[in-house]
């Protein structure tokens, strides 16, 4: 890959994703998911392994080492705060 993209919310339902249907659902994307094609998925999973600033920076750590040649970016939400967390990412 030519780049990785931790989403740590998507939409209006930070915490939750959103719903990807399962016409959307193909061979690459279930594969990716540890899923079964044409089955409707949260899209993007939670990251339950993320609790703090200090583990985000872990992932990306590891992204980083795991593809050398690819760019890692973090999406958040925007919400009140979030300028507190970007700061945080962007260390």
């Amino acid at each position: 890959a030519d780049e990785l993209q931790i989403k740590m919310a998507q939409g209006a339902k930070p915490g939750e994703g959103g719903e990807l249907p399962g016409n959307k659902v193909n061979q690459t994307i279930a594969r990716c998911r540890n899923s079964t094609p044409g089955v409707g998925l949260i899209s993007p999973p939670p990251h339950h392994d993320i609790y703090s600033i200090e583990d985000l920076a872990q992932l990306i750590s590891d992204l980083k080492n795991s593809n050398r040649k690819a760019d890692v970016s973090v999406k958040l939400v925007s919400e009140v705060g979030v300028g507190v967390v970007a700061a945080g990412v962007a260390k």
